[in-house]
């Protein structure tokens, strides 16, 4: 998800990837371009570069005469190889995020639509949210979502809706942000690009 964020960085364009807890697009989101069956360009390239990685990682560790010596050669070649195909894979999908609206990625990188709007499904009050200053959000301070732009306040009340998802939101200037619910609370992370 990394490389996928710095690449949406990157564009200059910014984006929001919303990160689906299975392969249903919840009732919250109005989605332009569906794709359907979702693609799964990004989980295959990734699988085969971890794969490529871990046959490299055995070759390399049985070094003990010049067969298979090349065998780790040849290994690191192909996971060479597979870790291009991961990067151009991840720098397409991230070209996708400058469609207005935001992305939507299924939990194991399967790209299921572009364009999605969170509309509210009843007038609510705004979801309480919270910034966190750790990784396990154990030290948090309350944060207005309403300075920020609409990306990040789609995203709050996308993740509020949906408490098993995972919002990303990346703005143009590169800053980037993490949100998820907890414990009906939306929990938004700064990440350093």
């Amino acid at each position: 998800m990394s490389v996928l964020l710095q690449f949406v960085g990157e564009a200059g364009h910014g984006g929001a990837l919303f990160v689906l807890p299975e392969d249903a697009v919840p009732d919250a989101l109005a989605v332009k371009y569906c794709i359907e069956p979702a693609s799964t360009m990004l989980r295959t390239a990734a699988l085969r570069m971890q794969n490529a990685e871990d046959a490299k990682d055995w070759a390399i560790a049985d070094v003990a005469d010049a067969t298979t010596m090349q065998l780790a050669g040849a290994a690191t070649s192909m996971a060479e190889a597979q870790r291009h195909e991961w990067l151009n894979a991840a720098e397409c999908v991230a070209r996708l995020a400058g469609v207005d609206g935001a992305m939507l990625l299924t939990r194991d990188l399967r790209l299921r639509g572009l364009g999605a709007v969170v509309r509210l499904l009843s007038e609510r009050e705004s979801p309480l949210i919270v910034r966190a200053l750790d990784a396990g959000a154990l030290e948090r301070l309350p944060y207005d979502v309403s300075g920020s732009g609409t990306r990040h306040r789609s995203a709050t009340v996308f993740c509020e809706q949906n408490p098993r998802a995972a919002a990303f939101v990346v703005s143009q200037d590169g800053e980037m942000s993490a949100m998820r619910a907890i414990d009906g609370t939306v929990t938004v992370w700064r990440i350093k690009p």
